[in-house]
């Protein structure tokens, strides 16, 4: 019997990647409340020497997953380089598109993944932190962090551990991420005025994909440098035995 042959079609039209022949269904309108839009009684992360910022994410394929990771772009010389602060208080706003080609019916699972580090005041104890995490206006962590207090000391932090939640059932197409220190202010007997914080150097959305991606797409896919849609100009086929 002869075998059947799978043909993917990546079909552009300016920045606009479809795969013809496959028809994905909606995904759940859109949040109404953006990101940047801060909780009352909360303040945007970082301060005036650690200025928070939502960079543009990058991404990149494998046959089975996609990974869209948020780059955290504080830099300092404790903590570190590249990772967001958040002290007592303070809301990390992020946004997350997905790639415009993707529909629900792709996906088998989701998982965030959180990678972090409590600060290093090593009299503080770590169940004085707490947080949460709210991802298109639904609460999917609210209680302690899961992190250890920053080693070494005054240094680059090596001790990074990750927290993981599972969004299947809330991705969007663009998602809302805000990230809140909820820990009221214990501050440093040595350090009036100064309050805890956290750390965060990691920000990845893992998509597990229900059907595998030809490797000549993925190659395809990744060699568009981490952009969200294909914008190649020719159209490109492909086909499995």
């Amino acid at each position: 019997m002869k075998k059947s042959k799978l043909m993917y079609v990546l079909a552009v039209t300016g920045s606009t990647l479809g795969m013809v022949g496959l028809t994905s269904t909606a995904f759940a309108s859109s949040v109404t409340t953006s990101a940047q839009s801060l909780q009352s009684g909360y303040t945007l992360a970082g301060s005036n020497l650690y200025n928070f910022e939502d960079a543009p994410e990058t991404i990149s394929y494998s046959t089975s997953t996609i990974t869209i990771t948020k780059p955290q772009t504080e830099t300092r010389t404790y903590a570190a380089q590249g990772s967001d602060i958040l002290f007592d208080k303070q809301e990390a706003p992020y946004t997350i598109p997905l790639p415009n080609w993707l529909g629900n019916w792709d996906i088998q699972s989701v998982t965030l993944k959180l990678g972090g580090t409590l600060d290093d005041h090593y009299n503080q104890s770590a169940n004085l932190y707490t947080g949460q995490l709210v991802v298109n206006n639904q609460s999917v962590f609210s209680g302690q962090w899961k992190f250890q207090h920053g080693s070494p000391y005054g240094g680059q932090f090596t001790n990074y551990s990750t927290m993981s939640f599972n969004l299947t059932n809330l991705i969007q197409h663009h998602n809302t991420v805000n990230l809140f220190n909820t820990s009221n202010s214990y501050w440093l007997p040595s350090y009036p005025g100064y309050p805890n914080w956290i750390s965060v150097d990691n920000l990845q959305l893992v998509i597990t994909l229900r059907h595998p991606i030809p490797q000549e797409l993925v190659n395809i896919l990744n060699s568009q440098k981490g952009n969200m849609s294909v914008s190649t100009g020719t159209p490109h086929n492909i086909q499995l035995p």
